[in-house]
């Protein structure tokens, strides 16, 4: 019973570890779309690729995102420019 319950508690922390470093992961994703709007529209996401984003100073124009689906995700505010 007791080499069971070391088991059982190994098991459970390495999936504890695994699910933490995948969530972890998540946080430190690249953008992967852009807002194409001109600037005072609403935002209009595009796909990056191979585009060079850059973002000026403007907190207020959100610039890159993490697009899950449907749902974007702010990654980083500023005015977009591609390149």
């Amino acid at each position: 019973m007791k080499k069971l319950r070391i088991d059982f508690l190994f098991a459970a922390a390495l999936m504890l570890g695994g699910g933490l470093a995948v969530a972890g992961n998540a946080l430190t994703t690249d953008p992967n779309v852009f807002n194409a709007a001109p600037e005072g529209e609403p935002a209009d996401w595009q796909p990056i690729g191979d585009r060079q984003i850059s973002c000026d100073n403007n907190p207020n124009r959100e610039c890159t995102g993490l697009q899950v689906g449907s749902t974007v995700s702010v990654i980083d505010y500023g005015k977009s420019t591609a390149q």
